[in-house]
């Protein structure tokens, strides 16, 4: 079971649509030539995914509580795994995470606190009283740091590669949608041109459901939009590879905006007789 897990979550890390590159000018001249009729076509139907991004990557601090759930299927064999996870952040790159697992029974699994200060992460894994000291790209390159939450993820990837200047996020936030959706195109790789829009409903809430072609990267993504407050609220991921049938879903629980944070919210104080351990510690449910 936990190899099979292992294998789901490297999957997912290796072919992630938000694997962005390096970037510090992102004002810089972009070659728009392969789309200037794209760009126009998908603008407008693409609004309201372009716009609820650029409104959670304009936050400066928040809180997001969510709830991550990881099947995999291959013949004969099954599994399931729910992650509840509580990540607080402050941009452009200070996290605090916590994540447990539930069984499908509802009995909580495994429990792990991850904390970054902006340049390193620390995992501590409270069941073995271990912990492991990372440097943030490297961290943001596995499946750990999927696992702070697939927005999260985003959010983290886009502000530590935009750079730590305010004015710089700033300036980010209000790119007119046009310039935004070539960054988005760019940077995040993802193909809008094919993207699948309508309408689902799930609990008595209609979303506008965006069907984003990620195939030449193993995965189809679906964000689902509330069009009400532009936010997207959940993010679904599926693919297979090697005769694995995989899915992740995520759905935000909450979301707040905190007036404050305290600075001792990104330090990490090794419990009493932790030990450290040299690689980094994986993150699973058993």
């Amino acid at each position: 079971m936990k190899s099979l897990l292992t294998l789901c979550l490297n999957l997912f890390v290796a072919g992630s649509v938000f694997d962005i590159e390096a970037n510090s000018n992102i004002n810089r001249t972009i070659n728009h030539n392969n789309f200037p009729v794209l760009i126009a076509q998908i603008q407008t139907s693409v609004s309201p995914l372009i716009q609820s991004g650029k409104n959670f990557l304009s936050l400066e601090q928040y809180e997001l509580e969510s709830i991550m759930e990881i099947t995999g299927d291959i013949p004969g064999r099954s599994f399931i795994s729910d992650a509840k996870i509580k990540t607080i952040v402050e941009a452009p790159n200070k996290f605090n995470s916590q994540i447990a697992f539930v069984s499908p029974n509802g009995l909580e699994g495994k429990s792990y606190k991850i904390i970054s200060d902006g340049d390193l992460v620390w995992i501590y894994d409270f069941a073995t009283n271990q912990y492991s000291v990372s440097e943030l790209r490297q961290f943001l390159q596995t499946r750990e740091g999927l696992l702070a939450g697939t927005l999260s993820y985003f959010y983290l990837n886009t502000r530590n590669n935009i750079g730590s200047s305010k004015i710089i996020a700033s300036f980010l936030a209000k790119l007119p949608e046009d310039r935004l959706l070539r960054y988005f195109q760019r940077y995040n790789k993802l193909n809008l041109q094919n993207s699948v829009i309508k309408n689902e409903t799930i609990n008595d809430k209609t979303y506008q459901v965006y069907d984003i072609d990620a195939l030449d990267r193993g995965f189809q993504v679906k964000a689902f939009v509330n069009p009400q407050e532009n936010s997207i609220e959940r993010i679904h991921l599926s693919g297979t590879k090697d005769g694995l049938e995989l899915a992740s879903q995520e759905r935000v629980t909450n979301l707040t905006i905190p007036e404050s944070i305290s600075p001792e919210t990104f330090v990490f104080i090794p419990p009493d007789e932790a030990e450290q351990v040299e690689q980094q510690i994986t993150i699973a449910p058993f």
